[in-house]
């Protein structure tokens, strides 16, 4: 068994709560029935960056500027940075843990940092293993993915910190945790959750972030929720974002992207995206013409292979004219008594008048 660890359960069996029914497959335009917050995170130099949308997604309702973003002090002073996503009572239960346990923990060692988040997700699930046992029983792994396979209570939380004893060589990290197993998932480059992670993975994935700036990244993490917001109803409301570096104070401090210079950036990559569009579309109908223009310079190679080839059977056969391309109109006619010259050297065409040699 390897669901974090073991609970303190009655001994009695419980009436356990039944899963609903799974539902019919729905139509490929119909609303995902695991609508998701979409978090987006990069790891770049000295700098982890966290930006979400801010719409909660309740059956049919939505709701929004919605914080899903907040931040959590350790011990030593120095700041983390988390999001949520997936069941927002269950994900924020959590993180109020984690900022408990994180004032008992000084983030001098990376394995410290990621358990003391891990612990808070089972002090989490202590809490809710407590309300439905009340003796010493230990749930089984199945009862575990029974409790915390429901939707009310399946979540993400996308961790950032820096580690260090020295002031300024702090280490910044990114961690993603689930609350089905707990097991903490380090990222080395870019992180998404959510119902649109597969276009944010498409859109991130181009990209190098060994080395990249904060400032080059920024625009990026808003680029990719703002045009996850347009694909995806279940996101929505305004970008929020968080920066965490490593090494710009004393201690690890977290900051939130202004509200307003986020607006301006999402208006200026509107802008860009047009122009982007315009310039691909270019490009498309510049590959079609490539395109047309190599099928051309192909077909006319095999015609005039056929040619030299059907003149080479003709010289073999005599009394059959032969064909002859003419050099100025290109076309193709039979070399006859009529067009060729006395010597039969020279050949007129008979379209433009244009005199060649025969090649006879």
């Amino acid at each position: 068994m390897n669901r974090l660890e073991n609970f303190d359960l009655p001994s009695h069996k419980p009436s356990w709560p039944q899963r609903k029914p799974k539902p019919k497959p729905e139509p490929l335009d119909a609303k995902p029935s695991n609508s998701m917050t979409q978090i987006v995170g990069i790891v770049c130099k000295e700098t982890v960056i966290l930006a979400s949308e801010s719409q909660y997604t309740i059956g049919e309702y939505k709701v929004l500027e919605q914080p899903k973003m907040d931040y959590f002090t350790f011990k030593d002073g120095n700041q983390g940075l988390v999001a949520l996503a997936g069941a927002v009572k269950a994900a924020k239960r959590t993180i109020e843990l984690l900022k408990q346990t994180a004032k008992e923990t000084n983030c001098e060692t990376e394995e410290a940092a990621v358990e003391a988040i891990r612990d808070s997700i089972i002090k989490y699930r202590r809490e809710v293993a407590d309300f439905y046992h009340r003796s010493s029983d230990k749930l089984s792994v199945s009862e575990q993915d029974e409790i915390f396979g429901q939707t009310d209570r399946a979540f993400e939380i996308t961790c950032a910190f820096a580690y260090g004893k020295d002031h300024f060589t702090k280490t910044p990290c990114l961690y993603k945790f689930t609350s089905f197993d707990g097991e903490p998932e380090k990222i080395k480059d870019y992180v998404v959750s959510g119902s649109g992670s597969h276009l944010a993975t498409f859109i991130l994935e181009k990209f190098q972030y060994v080395g990249m700036d904060w400032k080059s990244a920024l625009p990026l993490v808003i680029d990719a929720i703002e045009r996850i917001k347009r694909s995806d109803r279940s996101c929505g409301g305004k970008i929020n974002v968080g920066l965490l570096h490593a090494n710009m104070f004393n201690k690890v401090r977290i900051g939130f992207f202004p509200e307003d210079e986020t607006n301006r950036v999402v208006q200026k990559l509107s802008k860009l995206t047009d122009d982007l569009h315009d310039w691909v579309k270019n490009k498309y109908e510049l590959i079609m013409e490539e395109i047309h223009k190599e099928n051309f310079e192909e077909h006319m190679a095999r015609m005039n292979a056929e040619i030299a080839q059907e003149n080479e059977w003709r010289k073999k056969a005599p009394g059959f004219s032969a064909a002859h391309k003419c050099s100025k109109c290109e076309g193709v006619f039979d070399m006859e008594s009529s067009n060729l010259s006395a010597d039969r050297k020279n050949v007129t065409c008979p379209k433009c008048g244009t005199v060649d040699q025969s090649n006879l």
